[in-house]
């Protein structure tokens, strides 16, 4: 994903970000930028992102800390831009178990999804 935003988009600054410290290090050495971290708490100032695509975060069932939606979701809106976009990748069906789950942190947000691999493009 990150080289088709590469393409896309050759003047933006294009990031992979994964709390997967092997993932990002393959990343970098195939010479993406990186930035390893948990999205509950990204190490990444205010208003400072254009666009957020993520894979599968709601489904997330790995080792190590889990996702806290409650913390997550405010999170991406911390770091977006005030124009900024966020899409998210995720199966319908872990989307709506997502929602039941975390019915707060989806507050408002209902209607994107019904109408409707961490990456980060700052211009």
């Amino acid at each position: 994903m990150i080289e088709a935003l590469e393409k896309q988009f050759p003047r933006s600054k294009v990031y992979g970000f994964d709390r997967n410290r092997f993932y990002m290090r393959t990343a970098k050495q195939l010479g993406r930028k990186v930035i390893t971290g948990n999205m509950n708490r990204m190490p990444i100032a205010d208003s400072s992102i254009d666009f957020i695509a993520t894979s599968n975060i709601f489904d997330y069932s790995g080792q190590g800390e889990p996702i806290q939606m409650e913390q997550t979701i405010p999170e991406i809106h911390r770091v977006l831009k005030p124009r900024g976009i966020y899409v998210s990748i995720a199966d319908k069906e872990n989307m709506e178990q997502a929602m039941q789950r975390w019915p707060d942190a989806f507050a408002g947000l209902e209607h994107w999804y019904k109408n409707a691999f961490n990456i980060f493009v700052k211009r």
